[in-house]
């Protein structure tokens, strides 16, 4: 139960003295009441309601003088009365009508729902209003930053629960800031799905408009985000004499904060880190890659969502930036079948479980969710079995919808399309696929990706002299060592362009593969010195030290995350580049 609020008692005083003095009530009168309303408010004489008005402004001027006085009276006559209401209902259920009440009874009715409309009142009075029902979202703070978030308010809650049990996550940016523009999506994302506003709320504070209270808050860097909540043995006292402004006897403090890599998942292992940590209420769900990817690649198409500079390091896109998805389908399907029954006519053991594991990693890292889930349907399919024979193994595939490609020339690729005898086609458009799976996994699994890679080519790419020389470079350039993303993007960037070095060198049958990207595709993928040498770089030759690997890494998620709705390449697919 509640204390009785400031005044309340003066309204009780009052209310017994008017019934006192009120004798020209008859028995008939109090018996018209109880059948016809429900509250003596609605009564037809209207002194009543006028001497209620007369006492609701009274009794807010004795708020400002009298507040404090005599509160622990209050409280047990507060008691009292609500007693005797709870007691009044239990008697309305299937009972025959009372007897009349005796005189004085109507004053007692009239009084008790006084004191239940004063007690309902006097909080919203105080409380700024009703909350409303809680909503998801990402509200923009301003000078309500403070109000909110660091020493809430009772009035200001933003539609939604606002108590010492919400955390708050904060987006600190800048409007201009290109970097801010990577991860405002999946930010975004987060605060329309997650699904819990009781315990997480998601804000974000522009620091060109509002620099002060970025400043204040110790922010000199964007993006940042910043968890902020109750910490009871941080919490800085908040003053007694708050509480008559409405402010609540809590405050937030900075709990942790991400500066972190530009690529949204980094940003979704931070929050569950903090939820492991305890810092996050366990009953937040956090809602799966396909959703946040799609919301996030919604979000990407309105005006906010094109806000701020682009954090552009690909100086000139190709006339089709999609043109690559044609060709991994078409090397993916070819895959399927060269050379999977060469040494044997019979698919079994660890070429069967080779093959498996390689279905498992395309159908999570496949660029089209359509796509991802035909693979799982092949891969759950082509397991249900120990062994294939070769006709089985084509009846299976032909009914999962194989359909083989052509020749190199023709319209099963674009990219790798070439008129030129061993150029383009299948293997061209295999390292296509390779750096799409690299790129569409998170950094957890990358390193496994490229795992997955290796054993697949070494099993069953029917060039046997090319599968040796990707096992030599595998093994002087350490593909076991990669630890995470970037490390496994800019290996197997690298390697391709040691292996375009070594066909320039020894086959005098192709013309000479340049080093990948050209100067033309990725100028700041190159380092300053390059970039300003009259010379240029050393296009058929690999030198190790004339790249930046950062400008590669991201060089390579924009290349191929471009049309991907995975939630890994959400957050480098630029929806506006067809």
């Amino acid at each position: 139960k509640s204390q009785t609020p400031p005044g309340s008692s003066a309204l009780l005083k009052r209310s017994l003295a008017t019934m006192a003095d009120d004798k020209n009530h008859e028995e008939d009168e109090v018996l018209d009441e109880h059948e016809g309303a429900d509250a003596p408010a609605a009564a037809d004489d209207d002194s009543v309601e006028e001497e209620a008005e007369d006492l609701d402004g009274e009794v807010l001027d004795e708020d400002e003088g009298e507040e404090g006085k005599g509160e622990e009276v209050e409280y047990e006559e507060y008691e009292e009365y609500e007693e005797e209401e709870d007691e009044g209902e239990m008697e309305e259920y299937d009972e025959p009508p009372p007897d009349p009440p005796k005189k004085g009874g109507f004053k007692m009715d009239y009084l008790v729902i006084m004191v239940v409309m004063a007690a309902m009142t006097i909080p919203l009075l105080t409380s700024g209003g009703p909350r409303g029902p809680p909503r998801l979202g990402v509200f923009e703070l301003d000078q309500n930053f403070y109000k909110t978030v660091l020493y809430p308010e009772n009035s200001w809650d933003l539609g939604g629960p606002n108590d010492a049990n919400v955390t708050w996550a904060v987006f600190f940016h800048k409007p201009y800031c290109g970097a801010c523009r990577r991860i405002r999506p999946v930010f975004h994302a987060l605060g329309n799905k997650v699904n819990s506003s009781e315990h997480i709320r998601f804000a974000s504070l522009d620091c060109v408009k509002y620099r002060v209270f970025c400043q204040r808050a110790g922010v000199d860097k964007e993006p940042t985000i910043r968890l902020y909540g109750y910490d009871k043995e941080k919490a800085r006292p908040v003053a007694p004499s708050s509480k008559k402004k409405g402010v609540a006897s809590f405050s937030r403090q900075p709990l942790s904060q991400w500066q972190g890599v530009l690529i949204a998942y980094d940003v979704m292992e931070w929050f569950l880190g903090l939820q492991y940590h305890g810092l996050i209420h366990e009953d937040v769900e956090w809602p799966d890659d396909d959703t946040l990817a799609t919301s996030m690649l919604e979000y990407k198409t309105t005006k906010a969502g094109q806000q701020g500079e682009k954090l552009e390091v690909i100086t000139k896109w190709s006339d089709d930036p999609l043109g690559y998805l044609t060709d991994i389908d078409a090397s993916f399907q070819m895959g399927l079948v060269d050379d999977v029954f060469a040494d044997s006519p019979v698919l079994n053991g660890k070429r069967l479980t080779l093959l498996l594991n390689f279905l498992d990693v395309v159908a999570h890292t496949y660029p089209i969710k359509e796509q991802r889930e035909r693979v799982a349907n092949l891969r759950l399919l082509l397991g249900n079995k120990a062994e294939w024979k070769e006709k089985a193994y084509m009846q299976q595939l032909r009914s999962w919808g194989h359909k083989e490609p052509g020749e190199p020339h023709t319209e099963s690729y674009r990219w790798c399309r070439s008129n030129q005898e061993g150029v383009g086609g299948y293997p061209c458009g295999l390292w296509l696929l390779f750096h799409t799976m690299i790129s569409n996994s998170d950094r957890a699994h990358a390193p496994l990706t490229l795992r997955t890679i290796f054993e697949w080519v070494q099993s069953f790419y029917g060039c046997i002299e090319c599968a040796a020389n990707f096992n030599e470079e595998w093994e002087e350039y350490n593909g076991d060592g990669v630890t995470d993303h970037m490390d496994t993007v800019t290996w197997l960037w690298k390697v391709h362009n040691i292996v375009r070095e070594r066909l320039t060198l020894e086959d005098d049958t192709v013309a000479a593969k340049t080093q990948w990207p050209s100067m033309a595709e990725c100028k700041n993928c190159y380092t300053e010195k390059v970039q300003n040498s009259s010379a240029g770089p050393t296009t058929e030759y690999w030198v190790d030290e004339e790249w930046q690997k950062d400008y590669i890494f991201a060089y390579i998620q924009e290349t191929f995350c471009q049309g991907s709705d995975t939630f890994v390449c959400a957050a480098f697919y630029d929806p506006s580049v067809k």
